[in-house]
């Protein structure tokens, strides 16, 4: 069987020996001479071998203990066998004569390639490539900062042209390096021949807004050009999240997952970066929540008449509330707004006396405005409160009066679960009863859960 030695510098040879040995396997000699290597027997004491030229006359003969052997002829054709040794180092059997070249190995030449361009986008594409010594059994590679691709030269090459498949979306971004390497270690390489030019684009994010609650979100990105390696990170200020696990489905789809319940409340930018340092900044993509913003809660309160109400100065009211209110995510990235809410709510109240003379007297009222919840802390919030209304009020033994009700008030908030929160403040509430005013203070304390 025929095979080919290259020898300059180095050389190497590949044969396969079928009637003695399994194979002989491809090898690097040293700078004067091609290497011939083959697998051991197991049991031979050594090995002999004999090489000859194109005429028949042996012009080698040399016993091995090992099953390598380092020649050192001119360049052309020749015959070789190997014959196992048994213990009396005599030989015990001689495989069939092969062929093989010895021939120069030559430096590549490279002079253009047909495609440099690619987008992940391009399926897999045949590059050709022109040159001079481009010899048989030569290999080619593809070198990145963050990869080596190693592509398989197809059928056909000749001496000034090979071609190979390459396919991009496979493949990290970035610019690489054509390397082709001759038989006997003689190569060359050709900085920047190839780019794959892979900034991902974003489209859209689902879901885009997480409440704080939620232990383990899949969040899925959707787009071009998301590699396969494709790197996901949040971004809020300086705090910087890594996904847990990153999957990528396609080149236009990639999902990650993150755990809400440990991130801060908040926009975060979204980094889509493939490799090659190719990436894209999505400005306030994800948002994590407070929930749905809405509260409700009970209360009740102890009101004290203010001296301007002489009729009423030695009494109080009691009484109890139901309260809802609700604070729009959509306003929390804008400024002051974002701590703004409305509220509704229903108060009962009774009156009671020292004054035995005065009649009992009992007020419904329905109130709605406005609210600022401002943050101190996680746990701490204040309030201002400001509405209106109608108040229905009831004296025994009289008929009942409709009149209008203003309120505005300060509160301080403790939330010391995700759920549950405490809130505690005073309230000014101005009545119009029987067209006189009613003014009194309303020292609260409300309980509730938050959604």
């Amino acid at each position: 069987m025929k095979k080919t030695v290259y020898k300059t510098i180095r050389a190497f040879l590949f044969l396969t020996f079928i009637v003695l040995l399994p194979s002989f396997v491809l090898a690097q000699d040293d700078d004067t001479g091609a290497t011939l290597r083959w697998k051991n027997v197991p049991g031979a004491v050594g090995y002999k071998i004999e090489i000859r030229d194109a005429r028949g006359t042996i012009i080698h003969r040399e016993t091995l203990t090992d099953a390598i052997v380092t020649l050192n002829l001119p360049y052309g054709s020749y015959q070789g066998r190997v014959a196992v040794l048994n213990k009396f180092k005599k030989p015990q059997k001689w495989g069939s004569w092969f062929i093989f070249n010895i021939k120069r190995s030559l430096k590549p030449v490279f002079s253009s390639l047909s495609h440099r361009q690619f987008s992940p986008e391009d399926g897999e594409t045949e590059i050709r490539v022109r040159g001079d010594n481009f010899m048989e059994g030569c290999s080619l590679s593809l070198k990145s900062r963050s990869a080596v691709i190693r592509a398989d030269i197809l059928p056909g090459r000749k001496n000034n042209e090979l071609t190979f498949r390459f396919n991009p979306s496979s493949a990290p971004g970035g610019t690489y390096d054509l390397i082709i390497t001759n038989p006997g270690d003689n190569s060359i390489s050709v900085s920047g021949a190839l780019q794959i030019t892979a900034v991902p684009q974003f489209k859209d994010i689902s879901p885009s807004s997480i409440r704080d609650t939620v232990e383990k979100q899949t969040v899925t990105i959707t787009g071009k050009r998301l590699m396969k390696n494709v790197a996901i990170t949040l971004k809020k200020g300086d705090d910087i999240i890594r996904p847990m696990e990153v999957v990528h489905h396609s080149l236009n789809e990639v999902s990650f997952t993150i755990a809400p319940a440990q991130m801060k409340r908040g926009s975060y930018d979204i980094i889509i970066a493939n490799p090659g340092d190719n990436r894209e900044t999505v400005k306030n993509a994800l948002r994590i929540s407070a929930q749905l913003g809405l509260t409700l809660a009970v209360g009740g309160f102890y009101s004290y008449p203010l001296p301007e109400w002489n009729n009423f100065l030695n009494g109080s009211f009691t009484g109890g509330e139901f309260y809802a209110g609700y604070q729009p995510q959509f306003l929390s990235d804008v400024t002051f707004i974002k701590y703004m809410g409305l509220e509704v709510r229903f108060i009962y109240t009774q009156y009671g006396s020292t004054q035995s003379s005065l009649p009992d007297m009992t007020i419904m009222s329905f109130g709605s405005g406005i609210f600022f919840n401002i943050p101190v802390t996680g746990l701490l919030s204040f309030a201002l409160h400001a509405g209106s209304g109608a108040a229905i009020s009831s004296l025994e033994g009289s008929s009942s009066s409709t009149d209008p009700l203003f309120y505005t008030g300060l509160s301080v908030r403790l939330t010391p679960g995700r759920y549950f929160f405490v809130e505690s403040g005073a309230e000014y509430h101005h009545l119009l009863y029987l067209g006189k005013p009613l003014k009194s203070i309303y020292p609260f304390l409300r309980v509730g859960l938050r959604f």
